[in-house]
């Protein structure tokens, strides 16, 4: 009898506890969520951003179309062969993406876009050294490629923190630089190559001292910190919860050192089970709690919350954990999260969390990921930087998003659309050239590329944050008519013709760039964003790899380009008409997995009654 009073008091102590840090929970995530200032030095970000943008990928855009003739003279190379240096800068500045997050997410974006300005100029000054194709292919496509995914990421990342409700102009204007930046290297490139000789070393050389001027933009990529005021109401409410439950649970305050799965007293399969139960793409349980505990488990002081210093620091350090670019489930989100909840009407009982999202309104909730779960558990310890590193990319690369029908077939109508992206910016102007279009001309085609960019961005951009626009069904019209435009290439013969083809193809291009984010919450949900965005960007980076050489191996097996552009144009439009009936599917599998859900709880409950008893 004495044994069971006991272990009924035991229970009634863990149930009051487990309310307690429920409530405690609350309270410090009201206080240690970092508010975005949604203007003010926010504004110099974006601009930074915008300069950045126009940097990558103006060099991006229009460095294939300027460099691939004389390349081919130099090295006495084909096509195929040679389109393979711009196709690799292209897909690893795709496929870095990934990896480029979890770095952002370690060491802050201010520090990830030096890195990513570094390794570019370094790659543009080897690339300019280089004395054969091979050597180029590696130097200006993959490490260049690297560092302008490093850019490209961190600029995105950092006006998704200074923004919520203003987000959609603010990375409206900072993807902008993507069109002015096209514009504007089309115009300046060939003036720099003749102004040099027309040596595209010596062009590599001036790409290079472009890309280290993008290092600056750190001076303005700040990371958010928290106030002192929020340090010290944060060790306050802490404090005071840790000494008035010392009686309840001591080994709260002190954990066993040996004990890997005890985060300071609370056990980490509580939090795992959930998390399980939930799917990879979000936990939301005790995120605050569960960080402040990781920290002071790593002091191994004892009465470490009666040394005032000690439990400011770690507070300090829980904040900004929490406040970690990857703790954000909407930071790929381009849209202003005030219209976030209305989008969400499908998204998506496939986990539960689809009311969650509802709380992003208030500002108050954070919904932790996956990512961020799995980087403070296995070691939040700045010494122990790989670790956080290649935590970060389980949750951004997350496996089981291939289970799922829809997820596949959104993932290959991205891989069909980018296979065909950079083929224009790339071959048109040779096409236009052969067509009898004089080479003034020919620059002003890319020219309008980026012009119609950047206005069908501003457009995707008023778009996105408007919860009653399909924006699935947007993208898929302007991806079939920009991919059946491609396949008319070979029929224009006039200067004026090719200027028209740019309206429909940069149309479609850019609305799957700037709505690509918005499907993916659309059809997964905003909680598995930025792992379905990781996992995409995969596909996206190797179609950039595949697509340009494969164009250029059809135009020298034909001897024109015919035939490239008949193929590429094709994909392109069956990559849009196969996302048409991608809603109806993905609402088929959100029943069906719904329906799994609700007999998993059912059995759950069955098992959790005779515990209650």
């Amino acid at each position: 009898m004495k044994t069971s009073t006991n272990g009924i008091a035991s229970k009634d102590r863990d149930y009051e506890c487990e309310s307690d840090e429920k409530f405690l929970e609350e309270e410090l995530q009201n206080q240690a969520i970092i508010k975005p200032p949604d203007g003010g030095f926010g504004w110099a970000v974006v601009a930074a951003a915008f300069v950045a943008n126009a940097v990558v990928d103006g060099i991006g855009f229009t460095c294939g179309d300027l460099l691939l003739p004389l390349w081919m003279e130099q090295f006495g190379t084909n096509k195929a062969e040679t389109a393979l240096g711009p196709a690799l800068l292209s897909g690893f500045y795709l496929l870095s993406g990934p990896i480029a997050s979890a770095l952002a997410n370690k060491f802050g974006c201010n520090n990830l876009i030096v890195i990513g300005s570094l390794v570019s100029t370094v790659g543009f000054i080897l690339a300019g050294l280089a004395p054969n194709l091979p050597l180029l292919c590696l130097t200006f496509g993959v490490i260049v490629g690297i560092g302008f995914g490093f850019i490209f990421l961190s600029s995105i990342v950092i006006v998704s923190q200074y923004f919520d409700n203003n987000r959609a102009l603010a990375t409206g204007i900072a993807v902008c630089g993507s069109g002015i930046g096209t514009m504007a290297f089309a115009y300046v490139n060939p003036i720099i190559l003749d102004t040099f000789g027309g040596n595209w070393r010596h062009y590599c050389f001036f790409a290079a001292g472009v890309a280290f001027c993008v290092s600056f933009c750190r001076f303005l990529y700040k990371p958010l910190r928290p106030t002192e005021s929020q340090v010290r109401k944060i060790t306050k409410i802490t404090t005071e919860f840790m000494e008035s439950h010392k009686d309840i649970s001591p080994e709260f305050i002190k954990a066993d050192e040996d004990d890997e799965h005890i985060l300071a007293g609370v056990n980490y399969e509580r939090f795992n089970n959930r998390s399980q139960t939930l799917g990879s793409g979000m936990f939301s349980n005790r995120p605050c709690l569960s960080s402040i505990e990781l920290h002071a488990k790593e002091r191994h002081t004892k009465d470490l919350w009666s040394h005032q210093d000690l439990a400011t620091a770690i507070s300090r350090e829980a904040i900004d954990d929490l406040n970690r670019p990857l703790s954000k489930v909407d930071l790929f989100y381009p849209g202003s999260l005030s219209n976030l909840a209305k989008r969400t009407s499908l998204a998506h009982s496939k986990n539960k969390l689809s009311a969650s999202v509802a709380n992003l309104e208030a500002k108050s909730h954070l919904m932790l990921s996956s990512a961020a779960l799995n980087n403070e558990v296995e070691g939040v310890d700045n010494k122990n930087w790989r670790s956080g590193v290649k935590n970060a990319l389980k949750g951004i690369i997350d496996v089981t998003l291939f289970k799922s029908v829809t997820f596949v077939i959104f993932a290959i109508s991205g891989f069909l659309t980018f296979s065909c992206f950079f083929v224009p910016y790339i071959f048109l102007g040779q096409q236009a050239m052969s067509k009898g279009v004089s080479e003034s001309q020919k620059g002003t085609i890319i020219m309008y590329l980026g012009l119609v960019n950047t206005i069908a961005r501003v457009a995707c951009g008023y778009l996105a944050d408007l919860p009653s626009v399909d924006a699935l069904q947007v993208s898929n019209i302007a991806i079939t008519m920009g991919g059946l435009a491609t396949m008319c290439i070979p029929f224009l013969t006039e200067y004026y013709m090719f200027a028209l083809y740019t309206i429909p193809f940069a149309l479609g291009a850019a609305c799957f760039s700037a709505l690509r984010s918005v499907i993916c919450v659309d059809l997964f949900g905003i909680e598995r964003l930025t792992s379905a965005f990781g996992v995409l960007l995969l596909f996206m980076g190797f179609a950039a790899l595949c697509g340009p050489p494969f164009a250029g191996f059809l135009g020298d097996v034909t001897n024109n380009m015919d035939v490239s552009f008949y193929v590429m144009g094709a994909l392109m439009a069956v990559s849009g008409i196969i996302g048409f009936p991608l809603k109806k599917i993905a609402r088929w599998e959100s029943s069906k997995n719904e329906k799994v859900h609700v007999d998993e709880e059912t059995t759950l409950a069955s098992e959790l009654k005779p515990l209650k008893a």
